[in-house]
């Protein structure tokens, strides 16, 4: 059923300003109060400049006498928490004689005196309240809120009353989080029970927050990937106090090398302790090491360094393969399997303690595709367009070996300013880490007779391999030569390097006259060599060229120049 109501005419009428100015008196007043709670007064103002200019005078004993009322204990607590006055709380942090001085003039103290202490505690913490200021500052806290008549609406204040018992106790991070983890699922539904939502982001908040990182890196699986490490690699967090003298960023190296201790150290994991922390085998003065690698102790350092040394020798090997693939280098790719097979019995014995891989540029310019640029500080740069090298400590000898025709050396000792430890130095040249390093350990005039390193070229029947695995075993590393050699292969070189117990006969050897070439034999064999699609061996060469050659070196025709050189000094043709 419509109800249809029907209004006969009427007129209001006008209104006289007089009757309005009740109206307007009343919209002033509430601008003024508007405006005063969006910007402190001005007496507030010049407070707040006085103590400021005190404090940088001459400290808290010339803020004290300044502290005369209500006005300026509330200035001073606001200084200590505005974020924009660093120099106040430098210049006067709160001191037991302060806070006395609050008790004397201002008691009992405003809501708006113990709300800006309680965003100084908060968002300061130990920053501003240090040393034994911690529990006298948490002491005094508590004492005035609970000074306070309980609130009917539940205010702010009153829910962190009610969180006092370890929001202000001696250990008040940990117990923070322990009473969180009994009571709510995480520190936001925490901070919004306790009234605590305005101070979420400051260091109270982010060392609550830093020890629930480290709880849940204990408790995920073994190398899993996690949003965590995001927020603790960043150096705000990582250096952040966690307890013990230790900070946020020590602890979570220990946490994720302990924890891989009995495997393989995952990508995601190694990356996160990079990005804190940065590469172990830098020098121990380094300001890097002393902050994050010398709290954590000499075993993790270690672990952590043959972690590396796995990343390096298996990254070594793949530039080696690649570089070989992408060139078509015949002489690489037939050198690969024994270098990737010696390097990872090597590797086996767990007697690597440290390693360093310098990468050509084109080595480089690969690894680059592969890794986030943060992590490419770890690798030495050579000059060099394709060669790269790679050093290694194993037990107490030093290994040295790299691509293409460089050798392979095995040193007793190394001096402590050696290059392949200068990591300040880029890039390098090659033959600092090959010949001028191999020359550079002994006295001038030396003779190679003398020398008492390993050095071998890596020919062809891998002698260089037995020999450098004999000297590996004469110094306490024992590798497993089974995985590199034959069983045919060992027992010849076994046999040649066994001494009998009576010395040879030597059979006489006719004088040979000097080579001559006449002309052709030279560009025959040169010929011969370049057609070829793989190496060759002497009887080979002989066959196609009709020339008998007793003994062939692949690497004598590396220059032309010195091509018909090496060829009569090094070679025998008859």
């Amino acid at each position: 059923m419509a109800l249809s109501l029907q209004l006969g005419e009427f007129s209001l009428p006008d209104w006289r300003p007089a009757e309005l100015s009740w109206i307007r008196a009343r919209h002033a007043s509430l601008g003024a109060v508007a405006s005063r709670a969006e910007k402190p007064s001005s007496r507030f103002n010049l407070k707040s400049i006085e103590l400021q200019r005190a404090a940088q005078r001459g400290g808290v004993a010339a803020v004290m006498p300044l502290l005369t009322d209500r006005l300026a204990i509330r200035v001073c607590a606001n200084l200590w928490a505005d974020v924009d006055s660093p120099n106040f709380r430098q210049n006067c942090p709160p001191t037991q004689e302060l806070l006395d001085q609050f008790e004397t003039v201002g008691l009992p103290l405003s809501s708006l005196t113990l709300a800006a202490l309680l965003r100084a505690y908060f968002d300061h913490f130990d920053r501003l309240f240090q040393g034994d200021m911690l529990k006298h500052g948490q002491t005094f806290l508590r004492r005035h809120l609970n000074a306070r008549r309980a609130g009917q609406s539940g205010s702010d204040l009153d829910k962190v009353r009610s969180a006092q018992d370890w929001l202000f106790s001696e250990s008040a991070i940990q117990a923070t989080v322990s009473s969180t983890r009994q009571r709510y699922s995480d520190l936001e539904e925490a901070w919004r029970a306790w009234g605590l939502r305005a101070y979420r982001a400051g260091r109270f908040a982010q060392r609550c927050q830093a020890i629930f990182y480290i709880e849940h890196l204990e408790q995920i699986d073994v190398g899993a990937d996690t949003a965590v490490f995001a927020e603790v690699t960043q150096k705000s967090v990582a250096r952040l106090p966690y307890g013990e003298g230790k900070t946020i960023g020590v602890k979570v190296l220990e946490v994720l090398i302990d924890r891989s201790a009995d495997s393989q150290l995952s990508d995601a994991w190694r990356e996160a302790i990079l990005e804190i922390a940065g590469d172990p085998r830098l020098p121990p003065s380094a300001p890097s090491y002393q902050r994050w690698w010398d709290p954590v102790g000499p075993e993790r350092v270690r672990r952590m360094q043959g972690w590396m040394s796995q990343l390096d020798i298996g990254l070594f090997l793949e530039v080696l393969e690649e570089v070989g693939k992408q060139s078509s280098n015949a002489e690489l790719q037939r050198m690969f399997p024994a270098r990737k097979q010696l390097l990872t019995a090597i590797l086996e014995t767990g007697a690597v303690v440290n390693s360093r891989l310098f990468l050509s540029r084109e080595a480089l310019s690969y690894v680059k595709r592969q890794y986030p640029e943060r992590q490419l500080n770890v690798f030495g740069r050579l000059s060099d367009a394709s060669k790269s090298v790679i050093y290694m400590q194993v037990g107490s000898v030093h290994l040295v070996e790299g691509t293409h025709s460089f050798r392979i050396y095995i040193y007793p000792s190394l001096p402590a300013d050696c290059i392949v430890f200068q990591h300040d130095k880029h890039p390098i040249n090659p033959l600092d880490l090959g010949p001028d390093l191999e020359r550079s350990l002994y006295d001038p005039g030396t003779p190679k007779s003398q020398y008492r390193h390993f050095a071998s070229t890596h020919y062809t029947n891998l002698k260089w391999v037995y020999e450098a695995i004999r000297v590996l075993r004469n110094a306490g590393v024992r590798v497993d030569e089974t995985q590199v050699l034959s069983a045919s292969q060992l027992a010849r070189f076994r046999r040649e390097t066994t001494a009998p117990s009576a010395q040879p006969k030597r059979r006489m050897q006719t004088p040979k006259a000097p080579f001559r070439d006449d002309g052709n034999t030279i560009v025959s064999i040169r010929q011969t060599l370049e057609a070829a699609a793989s190496p060759l061996y002497a009887t080979e060469i002989s066959e196609k060229t009709g020339i008998r050659i007793v003994k062939v070196e692949r690497a004598m025709f590396s220059r032309p120049d010195l091509f018909k050189r090496n060829l009569a000094n090094k070679w025998r043709l008859k």
